[in-house]
């Protein structure tokens, strides 16, 4: 394990598991990568359980062209570490479709249909949703939808990339009420 994160959690979670999967009876293991220990761990818990596995990609860890790799070989073993994770999986999460396609790229021997998007609230549709969910007055916002998605998405990236410059630094986060 190369960051120590799951070996210095199995021999605790290997005790306890059966107790655990017994008494929350899981449909699948789900973890979130990196940390590749994470995977490891999750890929050997899956086994274990007999349960499908879901990696949720929050990066495209092993394509990072500015990481601290020491050598190419340190390069090459971290992608082997995350083919081997994506072997196991049943599923893999990307959280955008730009990074689903590096992984695939990335991967062309996994089946692709292992590949899916599922937004992480970075386009205007899941903020949209937020405002919705908060109650008046920011459920108005929703009435943004009918504004093409090809037009809000930039704006919000925009509106993002620029958020301090029109609202503002604040020395805590603004809770709307």
């Amino acid at each position: 394990y190369k960051d120590n994160l799951a070996k210095r959690w199995k021999p605790f979670l290997w005790k306890e598991i059966d107790a655990i999967a017994a008494r929350h009876k899981p449909d699948f293991i789900y973890t979130t990568l990196p940390p590749f220990s994470s995977g490891v761990l999750a890929t050997e818990l899956s086994k274990k359980l007999n349960l499908p596995l879901i990696v949720d990609m929050r990066d495209a860890w092993a394509m990072w062209s500015y990481t601290p790799f020491a050598t190419k070989l340190h390069f090459d073993l971290t992608l082997k570490e995350e083919e081997r994770i994506f072997t196991a999986a049943d599923a893999i999460i990307g959280v955008t479709p730009q990074l689903v396609k590096i992984f695939q790229d990335s991967h062309p021997h996994i089946n692709s249909k292992k590949f899916h998007y599922i937004s992480n609230g970075f386009d205007s549709d899941a903020v949209l949703a937020i405002y919705a969910g908060l109650g008046w007055p920011w459920r108005v916002a929703a009435a943004a939808r009918i504004i093409p998605r090809a037009v809000r998405d930039p704006l919000y990236r925009w509106i993002a990339r620029n958020r301090y410059r029109i609202f503002g630094r604040r020395e805590a986060c603004w809770v709307p009420r």
